[in-house]
C-alpha cells in the first residue's frame, strides 16, 4: 500500500486476512489497515529542529519536592505534581504562580498517593489518587470542584462489545471533553476469550473507554508486555539492549499509542507504530523501518560485567556471561503523545543529549531535536516541550523549550 491508500475496517475475505497479517497478534480488535513503510533513517535524515530554553520554574524558589507529574493546559498553564507533599502547584504560561491545591489526607481536596496521571479538560485540572482510587477535579480558581470514585471493575451497565474481556482493577489515564475516561485494567483474574486471538502471556493490561457515571465501558484493545518477543537467558534475564514494546496514553483521553518492535538485524530494524482511538479503531498503523547503531562489543562486555556485579552466587554470575544481545542498540526508548496529537519517539541517547523524533498525528515525520541529557520530557506540542531538568545539585526544575525558532 502507498501513502495515499485508505482501507476500511477488517470485515471479510482477502482484506480481513490482510488486516490480520498486519495486526501484531490481533492486539487491536478494530484495526483500520493504513500501513506505510517510512524511509530508512540512514538514507533520508530527518530535519533537525532547533530548541531554545525560554522558561524555568526554579525548584529552590518554588519549593518543588520530588515531581510526580507535569501537565500543560491548552492555554499554557503548567500543573506540577508534588509526590511527597501530595499537592499540585499551578503556574501561568509566563511562570507566575497561579494557585496551590491539596495536602495529605483522605478528605475532599486531599490525597493519599497523588498519581502520575494528571491533566486538563479546558481550564479544569484533574488528578488521580492511586490509594483512594478516585479522581479530583479542580476549578480554575484553585478550589475543589468535585471528586469521583474510579469506576469499579465490570460495573458498567453496558459493555461494548458484549463479548469483551472482563476488567481487572481500573487505572485512569486521561479524561475527555465529554466526561469519559480512558483507563487501563490489570489482568489479574481477567478472562480473555479466544475470540480476541490474544495470548495472555504477551499482554500487560486491557484498555477501556469508561463513562464516569458507570453506564458504559468500551473495550479498546490490549497493552502488550514491554518485553514480549525478547529472548530470555537463565534466571529470566532479558537479552542486552532488548527492543521493548512501549505504550503511552493521551491525557485528553482520546487515544493511545503503541510502538512494537519488528525485525531487527545488524544492518536495519523496524517497528509497528499504532495509534488507537476511542472506538478501538486504529488511527495510525504503519511499519517504520530504520537503520540503527550496531551494538558495540564494549557495550556487551560492560553490560555483562554490571550483571555479574549485581549477583552474589557463582551460578548466577556465570549466567550473566551467557546473556544474548540484540544486533543493535535499542532504537526507541520512550513514546509519548503530544498535546496536539503529535507522536513523540525518544531515540538512542548519547553524549550530545536526548534525541526525540516528532511525527504528525498521521505518523509523518516532522523533525528531530536534541535536549540536554538532564532533561526529562513530560508534555509537548509542535512548538514547545515541557519537562524537568536537574541541576548540578540534583534539584529538579521545571523548564520549557521552544521548538523550531
Amino acid at each position: 500500500m502507498n501513502k495515499s491508500t485508505r482501507a476500511g475496517r477488517c470485515q471479510s475475505g482477502l482484506h480481513r486476512r490482510l488486516c490480520r497479517a498486519l495486526s501484531p497478534r490481533g492486539i487491536w480488535p478494530g484495526l483500520v489497515c493504513l500501513t506505510v513503510t517510512s524511509p530508512v533513517q540512514g538514507q533520508t535524515p530527518y530535519r533537525n529542529l532547533p530548541v531554545v530554553r525560554d522558561l524555568e520554574l526554579s525548584g529552590t524558589k518554588n519549593d518543588l519536592s520530588p515531581i510526580s507529574s507535569v501537565a500543560v493546559s491548552q492555554r499554557g498553564w503548567i500543573a506540577v505534581g508534588q509526590r511527597d507533599d501530595n499537592r499540585i502547584l499551578v503556574f501561568r504560561g509566563d511562570g507566575r504562580p497561579l494557585f496551590r491545591f491539596g495536602r495529605r489526607g483522605a478528605g475532599p481536596g486531599e490525597f493519599q498517593m497523588l498519581g502520575g496521571f494528571v491533566g486538563w479538560v479546558g481550564d479544569t485540572l484533574w488528578a488521580t489518587d492511586v490509594a483512594l482510587r478516585r479522581l479530583t477535579f479542580i476549578h480554575p480558581d484553585g478550589t475543589l470542584l468535585r471528586t469521583v470514585r474510579n469506576p469499579a471493575p465490570n460495573s458498567a451497565s453496558r459493555r461494548i462489545p458484549a463479548s469483551a474481556p472482563r476488567q481487572g482493577e481500573m487505572y485512569i489515564t486521561g479524561i475527555g471533553d465529554n466526561g469519559t475516561a480512558m483507563a487501563f485494567s490489570s489482568l489479574v483474574g481477567v478472562s480473555i476469550a479466544s475470540l480476541w486471538r490474544a495470548d495472555p502471556k504477551a499482554l500487560q493490561s486491557t484498555i477501556w473507554l469508561q463513562s464516569l457515571d458507570g453506564t458504559e465501558a468500551t473495550f479498546l484493545g490490549f497493552e502488550p508486555n514491554r518485553t514480549n518477543g525478547c529472548t530470555e537467558g537463565a534466571y529470566s534475564y532479558y537479552q542486552i539492549a532488548c527492543p521493548l514494546t512501549l505504550t503511552a496514553f493521551s491525557p485528553t483521553g482520546d487515544r493511545y499509542v503503541v510502538a512494537r518492535p519488528g525485525r531487527v538485524t545488524a544492518k536495519d530494524g523496524s517497528f509497528w507504530l499504532t495509534v488507537t482511538g476511542t472506538r478501538g479503531d486504529s488511527l495510525v498503523h504503519r511499519l517504520v523501518r530504520y537503520s540503527g547503531t550496531p551494538i558495540p562489543r564494549s557495550f556487551v562486555d560492560s553490560s555483562k560485567a554490571a550483571c555479574r556485579a549485581r549477583e552474589s552466587t557463582a551460578a548466577r554470575m556465570a549466567a550473566c556471561n551467557d546473556l544474548s544481545h540484540s544486533p543493535q542498540l535499542r532504537y526507541i526508548h520512550r513514546v509519548m503523545l503530544g498535546l496536539d496529537r503529535t507522536i513523540w519517539l525518544e531515540l538512542q541517547p548519547d553524549m550530545r543529549g536526548r534525541h526525540w523524533l516528532t511525527l504528525s498525528p498521521t505518523g509523518e515525520p516532522i523533525g528531530r531535536m536534541t535536549f540536554p541529557t538532564r532533561f526529562f520530557l513530560w508534555a509537548a506540542s509542535r512548538t514547545a516541550a515541557w519537562g524537568t531538568e536537574t541541576d548540578a545539585d540534583e534539584l529538579e526544575n521545571v523548564v520549557r523549550y521552544r521548538i523550531g525558532r
